[in-house]
């Protein structure tokens, strides 16, 4: 099956495109794989208020 080069690029930038959104945005975070949802000391806590 013969394939065009527009059909190539298309598959490439279906590929590529999400897949560099996605380690860009675990690059900048900066706990890496810690989030706000599982920890209290970081940014948008899930309770007004922190547990004392």
């Amino acid at each position: 099956m013969e394939t065009t080069s527009f059909g190539f690029a298309a598959s490439l930038l279906f590929v590529g495109v999400p897949t560099i959104f996605l380690i860009g945005l675990f690059v900048s975070t900066s706990d890496g794989e810690k989030s706000s949802f599982y920890s209290d000391t970081s940014k948008g806590r899930l309770s007004p208020e922190p547990k004392k």
